[in-house]
């Protein structure tokens, strides 16, 4: 949002300025910028001379309409830009005079060389910028450019020193040719105004001239022959000579004729270059040249006597000729200044006035002449301008200047300075007085503008200071209704403002201020249908008559037809709108005579008196938010016991919640003097580390979160945990420490006790786990030693019984072969039983073998095929570990082969010296790893156990369609 209020003004910057969208610019929003800065862009927008601000590391460039010259006719530098690129053609020279002014020291360029674009092509042109410093809360901020244009006086010293040098260098030449010569040589000395120079006769000129230039050229000499001055003409054809350069756009002639010659004997030409303007001055540059040139000649075409003869003719010639050039120049400034001049008898009647005079008073010659210097002033203007003036006739004072009002034909009124001062005779006697008179009607009204915006800075100020101070809106609009009605030119002033609970209006009608809370139903549902009207319309300026017509109808209940006839179609109507949250709550309205139209200055006031009251508004409406949402903190840390404290570190003072003492067992309130006082609570060991902690907030700011245990009042052991925050302001200090307390002990046994069950289920686990390897153990010795040795036995007397039978019974043979068959698998099943139960090949030969034997079996039996990769085992594990790791081996392949579908299983094994890493991955259909359903599954569930059992890790990964991977990693036991 753009500050208006501080880019004032008619002019094009300004207006840009205020447009501009300045969140996108280095400099940042405007209400956010250095007081130095408002201030320096203010004077800089409102100043009549150009002016610039260089602020900040960014070099960022601000400037008014009056500097815009020294960038010429080129497409205007965007706001906000970059000096360096604003003043690219002469950064090198100006940068180091910005570095003077950033370090504090004011600093003044030279005349600087700034090639313009003017009228489409380059001109020549000199600045002189005064660099000064602009200093802010942390030094210099930036630099402000005054820049004035120094071409003219640039322009004639380089002219004046080329007349000199001619001068100098013709002195004592006689011959005519000479003189031709050394004019030629010395005035291309200066190229800038000489790129191109001829000087002889007509018939040499043609030769100089280049072919597509001849025309031009007679053209050229017939005028400079018939006007008897400086004959100019434009180039409008491309020059075919490479010698003549690409700038010259025209060419100037002089004829030169000696005394009483009725022809030219000489011709003088210069190519123009587009550089220089062809106007008066260089004009009467190119006489003075030629006036110097025809000196010389004329001194070698006559003999001396003749010469010494017409010498002293031409001095008594030149002598008149000064005193009739010097009547026709002051006539001239007295015509046509551009100030009022009147000169005065002493009796106070007009003798002369010039034309701006008559113009400024609204009269023609003739009347103004009819009228004195006490006809066009107050009596009071006359009678202190008289006295003044009679101080100067008695010689008293050299002269005076007054400020009076005057008066037009028309009857309007105008502000003007008058300075007057004595004129002599030549005996000495003051006999008139001569006045320089001023419009200053601009100047003036700039400076009550601002004396009139300064007042209204302060009386916004003070509704500020009044709005901070005082609760009520009521009072507020009250207020805001005087301030309004003091300085806006109007007194009828209405503020219709809607709370929670009813209708409030401040008015001022007719000059009489009240403000009321009317009661009257009838009142608050017009005024509020009138508020609702006014949130739907949301500045619709076609539907503002609507608004006026429900205004009208809630007034006249209550009997103000002055104010409602303050509100008909005659008058200059503003409206502003008291909005909270996008939702209207009230209504600004104020009523212009016809004659008193608003200015822009008067809706910014407006606007800016708006503002307040909407943050007024706003703050009360969540200052009462705020209390709400506080009441129900308390409330929420009454229920979840949590007690909070707040330290103010400057100040060295505590506050506290009132169930803070409760927390650290004080049974009375009054015992807790201040929060360090609590700090003796802590338990002796993690005292200091909440101290270093607090410390450290205290210092550098940040957060901390604590648990510590501490020794209540009441002597008994609790854990708190704490959390604190450090608050920094603006200089990056830590100013409060926030911080709250939660009594966790309960919640510190209950995890006590929780972790003491889990330790206890894994040492019955861990128990479980053996008993259940002892007893398979036992079982495999069993079915080994005594059901093996049974069916061996049965075995051998089936086939003594299968001998002894022989061919006999055909059938009976039959069956004792199927019997023998079944004791056979039946012997198969027990081996493998007592293999399953415990593994020969794990006791023997380690876990590897046995895990490459179990995987052999498992792809036979079940068609899944298993690839064990395993890196050599440097040193067996303990008997327990590798146990454990080879049932959950074992779990994890029959999950496989009940649940994943798998073709293809891989397990690998990398050894270590002092660990194991196993993983096994399948290519089946895989499961969601974060489904609890699955993690909490039997096989699952027993394989963590037996590797956690033995202090390893165990992490499964699966994704559906893609398969499952189980990781084992399992530390040697010591």
């Amino acid at each position: 949002m753009n500050d208006d209020c501080l880019f004032q003004g008619d002019s094009a910057v300004a207006a840009l300025m205020r447009a501009y969208d300045w969140e996108n610019c280095a400099l940042g929003n405007p209400q956010s910028w250095p007081q130095s800065l408002r201030t320096a862009v203010s004077v800089m927008l409102n100043s009549q001379i150009g002016m610039s601000i260089v602020w900040g590391p960014d070099a960022v460039q601000l400037y008014n309409d009056l500097f815009l010259p020294i960038l010429g006719d080129h497409q205007r530098p965007p706001i906000g830009a970059n000096a360096q690129q604003n003043f690219r053609g002469i950064w090198d020279a100006i940068a180091p005079h910005l570095a003077n002014a950033q370090s504090g020291q004011a600093s003044v360029t030279g005349d600087l060389l700034c090639p313009i674009i003017r009228n489409g092509s380059i001109s020549e042109c000199y600045f002189k910028f005064s660099c000064s410093p602009i200093k802010d809360e942390t030094g210099v901020g930036g630099v402000l450019i005054v820049a004035t244009d120094t071409t003219l006086n640039v322009k004639q010293e380089r002219r004046r020193k080329s007349i000199q040098s001619l001068s100098s260098a013709l002195r004592n030449i006689n011959d005519p040719h000479n003189i031709c010569q050394i004019s030629r040589q010395t005035l291309r000395q200066n190229s800038v105004d000489f790129p191109q120079v001829f000087l002889g006769a007509e018939t040499e000129l043609y030769r100089w001239l280049p072919t597509s230039l001849q025309a031009d050229g007679k053209e050229l000499i017939r005028q400079a022959e018939t006007s008897h001055s400086v004959a100019h003409i434009p180039i409008t054809t491309e020059i075919d000579a490479e010698s003549w350069p690409t700038t010259i756009n025209g060419l100037a002639a002089i004829s030169i004729k000696p005394s009483g010659a009725k022809t030219a004997r000489y011709c003088f030409v210069v190519g123009l270059s587009s550089q220089q303007i062809f106007d008066d001055n260089y004009r009467n540059y190119l006489i003075l040249a030629v006036r110097e040139i025809e000196n010389s000649l004329e001194q070698a075409w006559e003999d001396s006597s003749a010469r010494h003869d017409r010498i002293q003719q031409s001095k008594e010639q030149d002598h008149g000729a000064v005193l009739q050039q010097r009547l026709a120049f002051l006539r001239s400034i007295f015509n046509y200044a551009p100030l009022g001049i009147t000169l005065a008898t002493i009796d106070g009647e007009y003798q002369k006035v010039n034309k701006a005079f008559c113009t400024m008073c609204g009269y023609d010659h003739s009347e103004m002449l009819a009228r004195n210097l006490a006809s066009n002033c107050t009596l009071a203007d006359w009678k202190k301008h008289d006295s003044m003036r009679q101080q100067v006739i008695r010689g008293e004072t050299g002269q005076f200047t007054i400020v009076k009002k005057m008066f037009r034909k028309d009857n309007s009124w105008f502000w003007s300075r008058h300075t007057v001062a004595p004129v002599q005779s030549p005996d000495g006697i003051i006999t008139h007085t001569v006045a320089l008179v001023e419009d200053i009607t601009e100047d003036y009204n700039n400076r009550c503008r601002v004396e009139r915006l300064n007042a209204r800075n302060s009386a916004l100020t003070a509704l500020g200071f009044f709005a901070l101070q005082e609760r009520s809106i009521d009072l507020i609009l009250d207020h805001a209704v005087k301030h309004l009605t003091t300085q806006l030119a109007t007194d009828h002033i209405g503020i219709f403002y809607r709370s929670s609970t009813d209708v409030s209006m401040s008015l001022r009608a007719g000059g009489g201020a009240f403000s009321l809370t009317k009661s009257d139903p009838r009142f608050q549902e017009s005024i509020s249908n009138c508020l609702d009207l006014a949130d739907d319309l949301k500045g619709d300026s076609q539907k503002i008559d609507t608004l006026k017509d429900q205004l009208k109808s809630a007034l006249k209940v209550h009997h103000d037809p002055i104010f409602c006839e303050s509100l008909n179609a005659d008058f200059p109507l503003i409206t502003a709108e008291l909005v909270h949250k996008d939702k209207i709550l009230g209504v600004i309205l104020i009523a212009f005579k016809p004659a008193d139209n608003p200015l822009e200055e008067d809706k910014n006031f407006i606007d800016s008196t708006t503002n307040i009251l909407n943050a007024k508004i706003a703050m009360e409406l969540h200052t009462k938010e705020l209390h709400e949402n506080q009441t129900l903190l308390k409330q929420a840390q009454s229920i979840a016991g949590l007690a909070n404290w707040q330290y103010d570190v400057m100040r060295d003072r505590s506050t506290f919640s009132s169930n803070l003492p409760a927390v650290l067992g004080i049974p009375d309130f009054q015992e807790l003097r201040d929060f360090k006082y609590s700090l003796d609570f802590i338990h002796a060991d993690d005292k200091s580390m909440v101290e270093n902690t607090f410390n450290e907030i205290a210092q550098n700011g940040g957060s901390a979160e604590m648990t510590v245990r501490i020794i209540s009042a009441d002597k008994r052991l609790k854990t708190l945990r704490l959390n604190c925050i450090g608050m920094k302001d603006d200089r990056q200090s830590v100013h409060t420490i926030f911080g709250t307390c939660l009594d966790i002990t309960e919640e510190q046994n209950r995890e006590l006790q929780l972790q003491q069950y889990n330790q206890h289920l894994k040492q019955l686990s861990k128990q479980l786990v053996d008993i259940q390897e002892t007893e398979r153990k036992r079982i495999a010795m069993d079915l080994h030693d005594q059901v093996g040795q049974n069916l061996t036995a049965l075995g051998l007397s089936l086939s003594v019984l299968d001998q002894s039978l022989g061919n006999h019974n055909e059938a009976t043979v039959k069956i004792l072969a199927d019997t023998q068959n079944i004791l056979e698998a039946t012997t198969l099943s027990i081996e493998h039983l007592v293999n399953d139960m415990r593994p020969p090949m794990l006791e023997d030969w380690g876990l590897s073998t046995a895990l490459k034997w179990y995987a052999d079996n498992f792809q036979s039996r079940f068609g899944i095929e298993v690839m064990v990769y395993d890196t050599g085992a440097p040193e067996r594990f303990s008997v327990a570990q590798e146990i454990a790791v080879y049932r959950a081996t074992q779990e994890a392949l029959n999950n496989v082969a009940k649940h994943s579908r798998a073709t293809r299983v891989e397990i690998g094994l990398v050894w270590y010296p002092h660990r194991l890493l196993l993983d096994i991955v399948d290519n089946g259909i895989g499961f969601d790893s974060k489904d609890t359903v699955f993690q909490q599954g039997f096989g699952l569930t027993t394989m963590r156990e037996r590797i956690e059992g033995i202090a390893g890790k165990f992490h499964i990964e699966s994704i559906k369609s893609k398969g499952t991977r189980v990781h084992f990693l399992i530390g040697r036991s010591t």
